[in-house]
């Protein structure tokens, strides 16, 4: 899928809607290609939660998109998450 004009537009209106304003609390990297945000902030209603945001450069399937899925990840982390920590 190209990323347009449309395609961003309807991206940073579903990230506005759940994670504006909200504070990092961990960052994960459990492959070297995806990197995992844990973000606490209020959604719509005004209700606190904790969401997570996927950021994957995978050549097959690049994304962006707030995540339920329980990620495996690796004891000692890759330096480049450690450079983003």
């Amino acid at each position: 899928m190209p990323i347009d004009g449309c395609f961003l537009h309807y991206l940073t209106d579903e990230l506005n809607k759940n994670i504006l304003n909200g504070k990092i609390n961990k960052i994960y990297q459990p492959n070297p290609l995806d990197i995992l945000f844990q973000i606490r902030s209020k959604g719509e209603n005004g209700i606190v939660s904790n969401k997570q945001l996927l950021l994957s450069s995978r050549l097959d399937s690049p994304r962006i998109n707030l995540s339920t899925k329980e990620y495996k990840n690796p004891e000692i982390p890759l330096p480049f998450c450690m450079l983003l920590r």
